[in-house]
């Protein structure tokens, strides 16, 4: 058998290999297979991550073994086992109409050549810096990102034998005609690709230097009839001093050669080739300093800064860190390839030029799967990490790290069509997969412009239980623009040492550190507990024959009792509340003993439990609370309830009276918050002196209270309780 045909069976072999692994790298086939093979074997893809990371990813250990035979037989990977090589080889035999004169002219070399050269040395020197660039032309990893985003799709539309669903890929048209451009150049330069732009080719050219077996001529037998050039695959003028960075080890120059001068030898004479490749040294240093140039660009861009990154770089779940993603990330787009809900798309400019063609999520076609972590294991770089559902989910002996969020998700309540619309939807509330849900909505009755009264499920993000899988966003039926969306703020990454987190959760996690036990208090409860404290309708206080509305003032014969519909709660054990009916100047809260107080609060107002009166008797005194820091959170919250409920003025202590010799100070109600707010230090039983912080909690966010410095708290706190008390009627 000749040993053209033993290479034509092994390149149908391999082809073949590549073909099966590209069909069963897909949710429903994959059951173990090492879809990643040719990407592990690739040696410019393990050379270049162990320059970006300092490391070698454990499947990269195949290049190793690959280089090995390169060593000893040159550039054979490139004719015997490259896909994308084997591909271009069966092209230009197919579509090849050249007469004998016009393949010999074609396959003679050309200085254009060397460009591949060049731009190898730009990716080596930009690995250096940390920027991985050889997935961009690197034959494997554009053969399986061709099949990924355009082939495989394209085939899939007029048979459906291959996805379930059809896929769709942003930018699939682009990858499409860069594969049918570069096929297509064969019909101009054989096997342009391989030639002219290919970095693997490029660095298997600089090692073949070293090969100790090569085609070797016979001057004595030779008589320069060129016939070796005619199906010559690397243009390595075996006619002449062989290139031995060019020759792809084909053997076709050997068969073509009528007068047998042509044979393959073991340690051949070195004037007999040229060993190392021809790059002009110029020009080589001008590739290494725009790649120098290259780095500081890119990264200037402001697309990998922790402020200014594009929102809608959402990554994989257990992807690093941003700038070691891109240190690590080949662009291959296997994650791509084996996603089964088509949530993850290539990236055109969305992270800048230094990631096109990562992975990104893009919700509106697709979500993140909760059982699903197939991304992580065909990874051949460690972009994305490998891990269980258990991990991912936060179960098992992953409880105390939690969930891998990707991103947290937000409304835009313009285009929420209960927000927006007064229309009811429930949609993302259904589908959120996460328990307890990470989206809850509070119910109110509306009258629409037509006399109807609607009952509004008004939706709201619990950031704390979002990990962004963006099924919420991905179901919303508002089409164009979501009116919920998920971006990649609050993400958790491996190896993360960038700060992408949600406002305000270092000051919470902190501040339950700084707490004992019974008395942590995360700062949403602060705020909203002091919110509840704060509420009151706008309209002052009706006067009454004696009597007080809060209780709790210090200036004495008050002596009224309590109302039957208002509760009061006090953090103390073993104690006795005697609720007596409301009577003609009587105070409606009780505890207060100044005569004349004369107010009475709507029963349908949350409170706050009154000082302890002298003249009560309790088994065990309630816990003293904490020491607040001078300018703490309590502070600013007591201030604005004592204006709040002092209206008329009067009393500013927080007990509501209205009587000028309650003996409180009174204090001048704060507009606005402060544009930072001190880590809140409250007592546990300040929040279980509040009737109903629940339902209070869905209508007052941190979002609505910190992000603006000109919000008019007041005002609004009492907006809600009247809708509140409206609700209630």
């Amino acid at each position: 058998m000749r040993i053209t045909t033993v290479r034509i069976l092994v390149q149908i072999f391999f082809f073949s290999l590549f073909l099966f692994f590209c069909f069963i790298t897909e949710f429903s086939y994959l059951k173990g297979y090492p879809v990643s093979f040719f990407l592990e074997a690739d040696p410019l893809v393990a050379i270049a991550t162990a320059i970006t990371t300092h490391t070698v990813y454990k499947g990269l250990i195949w290049s190793l073994v690959l280089l090995l035979p390169t060593l000893v037989l040159g550039r054979f990977f490139c004719n015997w086992i490259c896909p994308y090589g084997i591909l271009h080889q069966f092209v230009g035999w197919l579509f090849n109409t050249r007469n004998v004169t016009e393949k010999i002219n074609a396959n003679r070399y050309r200085p254009i050549y060397q460009f591949k050269y060049y731009f190898l040395i730009f990716c080596i020197v930009a690995a250096l810096f940390g920027s991985l660039q050889i997935g961009i032309l690197d034959p494997i990893c554009l053969l399986f990102r061709s099949f990924t985003a355009a082939v495989l799709p394209a085939v899939n539309m007029p048979t459906n034998l291959i996805y379930v669903q059809e896929k769709q890929h942003y930018g699939a048209w682009l990858i499409g005609f860069l594969l049918i451009g570069l096929v297509g150049m064969n019909l101009v330069i054989p096997r342009f690709f391989c030639r002219v732009l290919c970095p693997l080719g490029a660095t298997l050219g600089v090692l073949s230097r070293f090969a100790i077996w090569r085609i070797d001529r016979d001057p004595h037998k030779c008589t320069d009839c060129d016939l070796c050039l005619k199906s010559c695959e690397g243009a390595s003028d075996p006619h002449t001093l062989l290139r031995k960075s060019e020759c792809f080890v084909c053997f076709n120059c050997i068969e073509d050669c009528p007068h047998d001068a042509l044979s393959f030898k073991f340690m051949p004479r070195e004037e007999t080739g040229v060993k190392s490749p021809e790059i002009p040294i110029r020009r080589g240093i001008f590739a290494g300093l725009a790649a120098v140039f290259f780095f500081p660009l890119t990264r200037l861009s402001g697309t990998t800064s922790n402020k200014t990154f594009n929102r809608a770089v959402i990554r994989p779940p257990a992807s690093v860190e941003e700038k070691e993603f891109l240190k690590r990330c080949i662009k291959c787009d296997q994650c791509i390839r084996v996603c089964p809900t088509n949530v993850l798309q290539p990236a055109l400019f969305q992270s800048g030029i230094e990631g096109l063609w990562t992975p990104i999520m893009d919700m509106r076609l697709g979500y993140c799967e909760l059982n699903c972590t197939l991304c992580g294991h065909v990874c051949p770089t460690g972009a994305i990490q490998q891990i269980s559902i258990e991990e991912k989910l936060g179960l098992g002996e992953f409880k105390e790290q939690g969930p891998v969020k990707v991103g947290t998700a937000f409304y835009d309540r313009g285009r929420c069509l209960p927000w927006g619309m007064e229309t009811p939807c429930v949609v993302c509330e259904e589908v959120c997969p996460v328990s307890p849900k990470a989206i809850e909505t509070y119910d109110e009755v509306i009258t629409r412009v037509d006399g109807t009264k609607v009952t509004l499920n008004k939706p709201f993000i619990i950031p704390e239980r979002c990990i962004g899988c963006g099924i919420c966003e991905k179901e919303c039926p508002v089409l164009d623009e979501r009116a919920v969306y998920v971006t990649a703020v609050g993400e958790t990454r491996f190896h993360n040492q960038s700060d992408r987190r949600l406002l305000l959760n270092d000051k919470v996690k902190q501040a339950a550190i700084d707490l004992p036990g019974e008395e942590r208090v995360s700062l949403n409860a602060s705020l909203l507990s002091g919110a509840a404290l704060l509420a009151k309708p706008n309209s002052k206080p009706t006067k009454k024959s004696g009597g007080c509305s809060s209780g709790g003032c210090s200036s004495g014969s008050c002596g009224t009792s309590k109302s039957t519909n208002t509760t009061n709660t006090t953090n103390t054990t073993n104690t006795t509340n005697t609720t007596t009916p409301a009577k003609q100047g009587g105070c409606s809260s009780g505890g207060c003993s100044t005569g004349g107080c004369g107010t009475s609060k709507p029963s349908s107002l949350v409170q706050l439990a009154p000082k302890a009166n002298k003249t009560q008797t309790t088994t065990n005194q309630a816990k003293p609370y904490r020491q607040a820091k001078p300018s703490g959170l309590r502070q600013f919250i007591s201030s604005l309830g004592a204006a709040l409920q002092s209206s008329g003025g009067g009393c500013g202590g927080g007990c509501g009276c209205s009587s000028n010799g309650c003996g409180t100070k009174e204090v001048e109600a704060p507009k606005t918050l402060p544009k930072s707010l001190p880590v809140p230090i409250v007592p546990i039983n300040f929040l279980q002196s509040i009737e109903k912080p629940v339902k209070l909690e869905t209508q007052l966010t941190p979002k609505s209270l910190s992000m603006h410095e000109d919000f008019d708290l007041v005002a609004w706190v009492r907006d809600l309780n009247e809708k509140n008390t409206e609700s209630k009627l």
